[in-house]
């Protein structure tokens, strides 16, 4: 009687654990804030990879491929019971180009695109990538000056002799050199409202001054037609 009562718990077990290998995900629930991924894109990704049961599919994987996706910085994959998946991912922020194909995050994270468009509005950062802090660092503190005189960065930049440059969103462009980065910002914003409006070029790498190359103006556009 021991054995037979044996003999039927182990196979009810048996039978349990065969249904539980069995059990399907039937439903994918996904989460996020959806701004530049879909909630389509998202269930297609989770699909190629989530291929197995209900309790044999390996969580770890499915956050793996969706953090691979562009946009995506951070994926959380659990198991709802009895057949769900659920996938929250926060997106990354974007708020500069780096160097043409690359993005910097609210954060100051650098993350590929692929081969999307540029998003307009957003200014283009460039250098030398073992420079990617101080460069940024040195953006901000320029960003922070020019908008106290209502100017804006479309583009800031150092080249590989170290030289600083940025081009404003109204046509400026504003060489500032290798040297004295702070002292000569702060040249031109003591100047600023005495140089005209968006004049094409401001360079400041003199000693004690600068050299102005004045906006164009009608008769020279009349000229050049």
């Amino acid at each position: 009687m021991q054995l037979a009562r044996s003999m039927l718990l182990m196979s009810l077990l048996l039978a349990s654990t065969s249904l539980l290998a069995e059990a399907e995900i039937r439903f994918v629930r996904v989460e996020g804030p959806f701004v530049r991924v879909s909630a389509e894109q998202l269930r297609a990704r989770v699909a190629e990879v989530a291929d197995r049961g209900y309790f044999a599919v390996d969580l770890d994987e499915v956050r793996v491929a969706v953090e691979k996706m562009a946009w995506i910085r951070k994926a959380v994959v659990t198991r709802e019971w009895p057949d769900t998946l659920r996938v929250r991912v926060e997106e990354y922020e974007p708020v500069a180009h780096w160097n043409g194909n690359q993005m910097i995050d609210r954060q100051g994270k650098i993350f590929d695109i692929g081969m999307q468009d540029p998003i307009r509005g957003l200014p283009q950062l460039s250098g030398p990538d073992e420079e990617f802090d101080a460069i940024v660092e040195r953006y901000q503190f320029l960003d922070a000056a020019l908008r106290g005189v209502g100017e804006e960065i479309a583009a800031f930049n150092k080249d590989a002799r170290g030289s600083w440059d940025a081009q404003l969103v109204g046509g400026t462009e504003l060489i500032l050199g290798s040297r004295d980065f702070s002292l000569r910002v702060n040249r031109y914003l003591r100047v600023h409202d005495r140089i005209g409006v968006n004049p094409r070029r401001v360079d400041l790498r003199y000693p004690n001054g600068l050299a102005v190359l004045p906006a164009v103006t009608t008769e020279e556009s009349s000229d050049a037609i």
